[in-house]
């Protein structure tokens, strides 16, 4: 009986290592798809979702709309490491008018995508709406674009 039960012991021994090896590769594997979609969310953020949303910028305010857009890094730093990326957020106006309208794109961390929120605050025809997931190879200048057109329709509308 002692060989069977030892025999036994040492096999669920055996078994329970294979499983914390396997969650721990699972764990390393989660960790390395969260740096790689921050760092890729960063860098589309920081170039192609930049230079969209300033040239758009440049139009309505060639046009007599207010516009500018903003980055912020809402999560907590984290110890020994960058902050995660959170939005960056497209607005615009008529000058002088209290209500202003609002593209936002943020990094779903979670998901591993992009989602986007858009607020249209004319009096009457206002609401919100949140969009995604999307991967982040979707969010292209044009997809943009497309965004903010159908968002200042409906602003003017």
């Amino acid at each position: 009986m002692g060989d069977k039960f030892g025999a036994k012991l040492d096999a669920a021994l055996e078994e329970h290592e294979r499983v914390q090896k396997l969650r721990e590769q699972a764990r390393d594997k989660s960790q390395a798809d969260l740096e790689q979609f921050t760092s890729d969310f960063i860098a589309a953020r920081d170039g192609l979702f930049t230079s969209a949303f300033e040239k758009m910028a440049d139009q309505l305010r060639t046009r007599g709309y207010e516009a500018r857009y903003t980055i912020l890094d809402e999560f907590p730093k984290r110890a020994g490491g960058a902050t995660p990326p959170s939005s960056i957020t497209f607005t615009f106006s008529t000058p002088g008018s209290v209500s202003a309208n609002f593209l936002k794109i943020y990094a779903d961390i979670h998901r591993r995508a992009v989602m986007i929120d858009e607020t249209s605050n004319q009096i009457g025809h206002g609401g919100s709406q949140t969009t995604g997931p999307y991967p982040i190879s979707k969010v292209t200048a044009e997809f943009l674009e497309q965004r903010i057109v159908k968002l200042f329709t409906k602003s003017i509308a």
